[in-house]
């Protein structure tokens, strides 16, 4: 269900010179009634995100039980 008071916007922003859309989370609304504010780099984000799924590629493989975080 949605709640009309949250405005999940996606701005679609052509960039590069392929000239195809790109999709990214404009946040602002949350940071405006919320207080919330991303604390984690793109970067960091990304590298752990990886490193959780190789994780769970690599325990599927063997049977172990999957890595929590």
């Amino acid at each position: 269900m949605r709640d009309p008071a949250i405005d999940t916007n996606t701005r679609l922003l052509v960039t590069g010179g392929d000239g195809q859309p790109r999709r990214r989370l404009d946040t602002a609304g949350a940071q405006q009634r919320l207080g919330w504010k991303a604390t984690t780099p793109l970067e960091d984000g990304l590298a752990r995100t990886v490193a959780w799924y190789r994780a769970q590629r690599a325990a599927d493989h063997v049977g172990a039980q999957p890595a929590r975080s």
